[in-house]
């Protein structure tokens, strides 16, 4: 409510690079007109303002690139293109004319029976309960080359870590809320039962003279919380960064919070991932 009132406004991200939709499109047009000259494609592709970040050579490239595997052709004798076989094969599929991308996926088996699918933007972990269909799972192994997870009945009552499709936060949410933590605001719009939860909560960070610039590990016996409180990419790039170094990471929650197995050490091992160059890293 408190950014709403800044009048801020998510920014939405950019497409710097869109040369799958362009390919996409390479293959449409030459479908629409069953066949069209070189230099008609290529007008049509300038003309066209979601491709205004494409340099002209890099449209050339591609198209010379998709002459040469065959997914468009040239008509013998002539600058005209039409869709070569192997663009027939990618035409014929029925996800070809969704713009729009489809999410990364595991399947869910229960030994052999295929029992649903899980978003990979959510990172799980072995040994984590999930809900699927209406019923507790535990996560028993997960085969990231095949993307496949396989679990059975859970028999335990570990709180469950994914019950459906993950929504991410901008930097400036998780932002705001340590700023709100850390102060002692009151909010007119929240009643006094929602004020009194929100002091408890302050109440650690305020103790600690905790400021909305720091972060806070949180060391309960031999597990630590990590509050990042930041962006959902940030937050998920930071805890493959730990995996990358052995620490046992897992996202806890949607605002930005780490747990951390054993987190003796963890401010050196931080300091190595700040240290580290991780150019070439995707």
């Amino acid at each position: 409510m408190e950014l709403v009132i800044e009048k801020w406004i998510e920014p939405s991200k950019g497409y710097l690079h869109p040369f799958d939709v362009l390919f996409q499109q390479i293959l449409s047009i030459c479908q629409e007109h069953n066949g069209i000259s070189y230099n008609h494609l290529i007008d049509r592709i300038n003309k066209n303002h979601i491709f205004h970040s494409l340099l002209i050579q890099d449209v050339i490239t591609l198209i010379q690139g998709m002459i040469e595997k065959e997914y468009v052709e040239v008509i013998k004798n002539s600058d005209e293109l039409i869709v070569g076989l192997e663009g027939e094969r990618i035409l014929r599929s029925k996800d070809f004319y969704s713009v729009f991308m489809t999410s990364d996926e595991y399947e869910v088996m229960d030994g052999t029976k295929k029992i649903g699918r899980l978003d990979k933007a959510f990172i799980i972990n072995v040994g984590d309960n999930i809900i699927l269909g209406g019923r507790l799972w535990g996560i028993k192994d997960i085969d990231f080359d095949r993307s496949k997870v396989y679990v059975t009945k859970a028999v335990s009552g570990k709180k469950p870590t994914y019950t459906g499709s993950p929504g991410g936060i901008h930097k400036k949410i998780g932002e705001k809320m340590m700023e709100i933590l850390c102060s002692k605001n009151e909010f007119h719009y929240i009643n006094d039962i929602a004020l009194a939860a929100l002091n408890d909560v302050r109440r650690k960070y305020l103790w600690n003279g905790i400021t909305a610039d720091q972060r806070c590990i949180w060391i309960d016996k031999a597990e630590g919380t990590f509050e990042t409180y930041t962006g959902t990419t940030i937050t998920k790039t930071l805890v493959w960064m730990l995996r990358y170094f052995g620490v046992d990471a897992k996202i806890r929650d949607g605002v930005g919070r780490i747990t951390i197995v054993n987190p003796e050490g963890i401010l050196s091992i931080l300091q190595k991932v700040k240290e580290k160059e991780w150019i070439g890293y995707t």
